[in-house]
Formats: structure tokens, C-alpha cells, sequence
């Protein structure tokens, strides 16, 4: 089910996510004209979770500043209740299992980048025992094009579940004749 999309650098909102709590909620209370505090919302909600999002590998804070400052134009902006319910909903809807497998991917690149960053030869230990093997730093960075690989390898099932259908119910997909 497709409840938000990117269209031309242009976030579409479909009628069918405008039935569904909390993005009716996020709808409703908007009295504003053009509905501009809807749409920073409900964009603050895509820009944090779909795969698409081009701060999709970032961290959840790294993803909130990004979007604040670039997307929303607004730093002081905070998403209240209903937009972080809008957040779990948007999950539940569209992110599929192997979009968490990613994700967690991701945060252990992010993990061992940080680790390699810190590496200091020189440091000892208190019983004069070296923090680093060097062994051990070599093969993390030999392993490394595998890791990278596989990561790669992902993104792409990831992209082809996003567009080969619907997700239902028990993560099943809907054929193309049943939509």
C-alpha cells in the first residue's frame, strides 16, 4: 500500500493514508489554507522512515537534524505525539523485513567505521599490552569489500520489494490481479 511518495522532488500524500490515524489526525487539525503544517508532518514522517528517503542510512538523530534544517526549514520544529505516532504507523505499513535487516546493517558500518577511526597502535593497556592487534584491523578492513558487497546486495532486495507489490498483512505481498 503506497500512503506517501516522492514524485518530482514533491511529497503526494494518497487518500488512502488520509483514512488512516494518525495521518486523518495530522489532516484535520491543520486549519492552515494550504495545509502546510500537514505537510511539514507528514513529510518530518517520510523523510524518517522510507527506504527512499536519502537519509535513510543516517542515524535517528543525524535524520532529525538533516530534515529539520534541509527538508521542514525549521529547527525549532518538534514532532509532537500525533506525528511519532505517524512514524509507527508509516513503519508498520511499509517497512518490510528486510528494510530492518538494513537498517541494522547500517548501524553495524556505522559501528565498526567508528571502531577504525579509533585505532591507535600506541595505546597500551595498564599491564603494558597493546589495545590494537594489528591482525585484527587488517582483516576487518580485507573483510571489508565483502561487507560492502552484501550491503549493496541488500539495498537492491530492498528495492525490488518496494516495487514488486503490496505489502499485506504477514509481510505477504498481493499479486498483480488481486490489487
Amino acid at each position: 500500500m503506497r500512503i506517501l511518495d516522492l514524485v518530482d522532488f514533491k511529497l503526494i500524500i494518497t487518500a488512502e493514508a488520509l483514512a488512516i490515524y494518525p495521518f486523518s489526525e495530522l489532516w484535520k487539525r491543520d486549519k492552515t489554507k494550504d495545509k502546510s503544517n500537514a505537510y511539514n508532518d507528514i513529510t518530518y514522517i517520510w523523510y524518517m522512515v522510507d527506504y527512499n528517503s536519502p537519509y535513510f542510512s543516517f542515524t535517528d538523530s543525524q535524520k532529525d537534524e538533516h530534515i529539520k534544517k534541509d527538508i521542514i526549514r525549521d529547527i525549532k520544529y518538534k514532532p509532537d505525539a500525533t506525528v511519532l505516532a505517524g512514524l509507527e504507523t508509516y513503519k508498520d505499513l511499509t517497512v518490510t523485513p528486510a528494510m530492518k535487516m538494513l537498517e541494522a546493517a547500517e548501524v553495524a558500518i556505522r559501528s565498526t567505521e567508528k571502531y577504525l577511526k579509533g585505532v591507535d597502535y600506541t595505546l597500551m593497556d595498564n599491564s603494558g599490552k597493546f589495545l590494537y592487534d594489528i591482525d585484527k584491523v587488517q582483516n576487518a578492513i580485507i573483510k571489508m569489500p565483502k561487507a560492502m558487497a552484501a550491503i549493496n546486495e541488500a539495498k537492491d532486495l530492498c528495492k525490488k520489494e518496494q516495487s514488486s507489490g503490496v505489502k499485506v498483512r504477514g509481510d505477504k505481498s498481493v499479486g498483480i490481479f488481486e490489487e
